[in-house]
């Protein structure tokens, strides 16, 4: 992985990275960023540019069982885990949209609907990292397939149901329309739409994922406690700088994911999921951000009932081996690959835990 910035050595340890972090090298103002000559960049190979990506590049290339070569002698696979006590799948596609306003809402709609409708009535979805994955295997640009590829892509990333949507614009309203399908039968499990102003985005998305979720179970009470604002933020500000900072990281922009989740944050210092992302990003080598890796994951955990339960269990995991309760992260980080199989930052988080610190677990 080649990482634009100042050059780092490639060989610190990963109990060095907070320390480095935190000491202001090559952040905007310090004395080696001073010293880089305007338009001055440097492409380097290092390890921990090679880890960073490789949530990614598993996720892209491989899926699940990339990330399970690096484990395998630990952990239960793939199968496995999908067979011990995972839910069934919905796979939220990306939407189709007309209006270029809501071009952010492409692939956001993928991400706000996957975490809304993750473990309501008894359902999970599929990272939307997994889902974006098999899309682009099979998709060119912003082009929207006919419904069977968009099954069979919903097929490979591991669900049960495909959720099919647009979005268009209508002077200063949105209107939202979904349709969950069988992937195996391409029949219709529940369709839904809703229209409103689009500066009230985020109630839309809930209003969405609550009238397609009470088709989808038959039940005019299902999904009353769905809040997109509660468990991401209340702000469509910092709500739309992080989708924006997902859509650079997915794409490889480690230095502009950064900067936007920074925005994130600072336009709501709440923001655990926000908080989240730059603890992936800092703890191996992004030197972009205003905080380490240690703060980050503080900060997360601190505003974990702000995070949706998926999660709020990475985050958990993390910060208890970070606290130096590794036993107890590994147990958890064991039970986020049984209930969410499909996620690769969940075996991704596993397989860094047991290769750098599992020795230190009872």
């Amino acid at each position: 992985y080649l990482q634009k910035g100042t050059p780092l050595t490639g060989s610190t340890p990963p109990s060095e990275i907070d320390s480095e972090a935190s000491d202001g090298a090559g952040t905007p103002g310090s004395a080696a960023s001073q010293a880089e000559p305007a338009g001055a960049h440097h492409f380097l190979f290092t390890w921990r540019n090679a880890i960073l990506g490789g949530v990614f590049a598993f996720s892209l290339m491989f899926g699940i069982a990339g990330v399970y070569v690096l484990i395998r002698e630990r952990a239960m696979s793939p199968p496995a885990a999908v067979a011990d006590e995972a839910a069934p799948g919905i796979a939220v596609l990306p939407f189709s949209v007309r209006g270029e306003e809501l071009e952010i809402w492409r692939e956001g709609m993928v991400d706000a609907l996957s975490v809304n409708l993750d473990g309501a009535a008894e359902y999970r979805t599929i990272p939307s990292q997994t889902v974006l994955a098999r899309w682009s295997e099979s998709v060119t640009g912003n082009a929207t397939p006919d419904m069977d590829t968009q099954l069979e892509i919903a097929r490979r990333a591991g669900a049960k149901y495909a959720l099919s949507g647009a979005a268009l614009a209508m002077g200063s309203d949105v209107r939202l329309t979904a349709e969950i399908l069988d992937v195996e039968t391409g029949e219709s499990a529940a369709r839904a739409r809703v229209e409103g102003a689009a500066d009230e985005a985020l109630g839309l998305v809930d209003a969405l994922s609550i009238e397609i979720l009470r088709q989808l179970v038959s039940d005019p009470n299902a999904g009353s406690s769905i809040s997109l604002a509660q468990v991401t933020t209340p702000s469509l500000e910092a709500y739309r700088a992080y989708l924006e900072g997902e859509a650079l990281l997915r794409r490889g922009d480690i230095e502009a994911a950064t900067l936007a989740f920074d925005r994130a944050i600072e336009a709501d210092s709440t923001f655990a999921l926000a908080y989240y992302r730059l603890t992936l990003l800092s703890s191996f080598g992004s030197r972009f951000g205003t905080g380490s890796a240690g703060e980050s994951i503080d900060k997360a955990h601190q505003y974990i009932d702000r995070l949706p339960a998926r999660q709020a269990a990475l985050v958990e995991g993390e910060w208890r081996r970070r606290m130096g309760d590794v036993e107890t992260g590994i147990r958890i980080q064991e039970r986020a690959v049984r209930l969410y199989p499909e996620d690769p930052e969940a075996w991704y988080q596993l397989g860094e835990t047991y290769i750098h610190w599992g020795d230190n677990a009872g």
